[in-house]
């Protein structure tokens, strides 16, 4: 399978920790647990799925082992333990309150990601590489002073007024830390 780039930083993402404790793209049962009630089945919280989407199945099967590719180069490889077809709507309701395609990630997730997810562990090859800095939360934890509470925020559009009021009054709560 041939990545996009927002499906190369999850691999990015699963590859160097940054998804713990998933291990791999979300298998029906942790994806169904997340949707519902932003747990995983072991039930840590998790806010969104991480799921791989894809097109079409066809030639594919629980227990294939699927090669992930970024820009030509080999990433990962995928074993395929679960293949399913989301409930989007319900999706985009529970996850982002609204299943209105005037929401922006709601468009994305109904009319541009593929119709089905597949799940299973992900085995990396080599880490993608992208043409902006990208860090691994072992080198984000490398820059941080020794001994500060972090008050820390993940967004992938460009943070808003309200966000940042919001981190702002975060940090204000955490005595002695610095946001990140």
């Amino acid at each position: 399978i041939d990545l996009n780039e927002r499906q190369a930083c999850d691999v990015f993402c699963l590859l160097h920790g940054a998804f713990s404790p998933l291990q791999g793209f979300m298998e029906e049962t942790a994806y169904n647990s997340v949707v519902k009630d932003m747990r995983l089945p072991e039930k840590q919280l998790f806010g969104l799925p991480v799921t791989l989407d894809v097109q079409s199945i066809a030639g594919l099967k629980e227990g294939d082992k699927i090669l992930l590719k970024w820009e030509g180069k080999e990433v990962a490889v995928l074993e395929a333990s679960s293949i399913y077809k989301p409930n989007k709507v319900v999706e985009a309701k529970e996850c982002y309150g609204t299943s209105s395609l005037e929401h922006p990630t709601v468009h994305s997730l109904i009319a541009e990601l593929g119709q089905y997810y597949i799940g299973g562990k992900v085995h990396g090859l080599e880490s993608p590489k992208f043409k902006y800095v990208v860090q691994t939360p072992a080198e984000v934890r490398a820059t941080l002073p020794e001994g500060k509470n972090v008050v820390a925020f993940q967004n992938r559009n460009p943070i808003h007024r309200a966000h940042f009021e919001l981190l702002i009054c975060a940090q204000r709560d955490v005595k002695d830390s610095i946001l990140l």
